[in-house]
């Protein structure tokens, strides 16, 4: 569910209103996007902890998209992923000085189902695959992240000889 709006009632946010233009009440709202997304886009100034000024005089730091996958099996082979700490570091850097999500990205996937049986039902895995991404991106649309998610399920798929 995206969010459009908070609606507030004595200093409290109470609403939440989201696509669609539904409303739904709460008695308490957390906001799962970065902090600097829900201050100036969600909240109205009059709540907000800091003023745009201050944001202007920010760099934000590299963030990421995560999927979270379920499969209905084990996957039979997962691919050896090895990578080194530095490279995805000076990665992120150069995406955080020029935003933009690129062609080819990093992607570093976690299956704790294969550590951790009691994390999917019996007979099935988990992922997560990550992608770090620059701050700022301002084509960043569903589309983009759809066309991101198929490659990586194509890659996966490539690499695991599984559907």
């Amino acid at each position: 569910m995206q969010c459009y709006r908070y609606q507030y009632r004595n200093g409290k946010a109470t609403h939440v209103q989201a696509e669609g233009r539904r409303v739904y009440d709460a008695d308490v709202v957390i906001g799962g996007a970065d902090y600097h997304f829900v201050e100036t886009k969600l909240l109205p100034e009059n709540y907000r902890t800091y003023s745009d000024r201050y944001w202007d005089k920010r760099l934000m730091a590299p963030s990421c998209l995560l999927y979270y996958v379920g499969l209905d099996k084990k996957v039979e082979e997962y691919p050896i992923i090895l990578c080194s700490l530095m490279p995805i570091l000076k990665y992120m850097a150069r995406k955080s000085i020029q935003p933009k999500m690129a062609d080819r990205s990093v992607v570093y996937l976690s299956v704790s189902s294969l550590t951790d049986e009691t994390v999917a039902p019996a007979g099935c895995d988990n992922l997560v695959f990550l992608i770090p991404v620059a701050a700022g991106l301002d084509a960043d649309t569903e589309e983009l992240r759809e066309k991101y998610f198929q490659k990586i399920l194509e890659s996966f798929e490539r690499k695991t000889g599984q559907k």
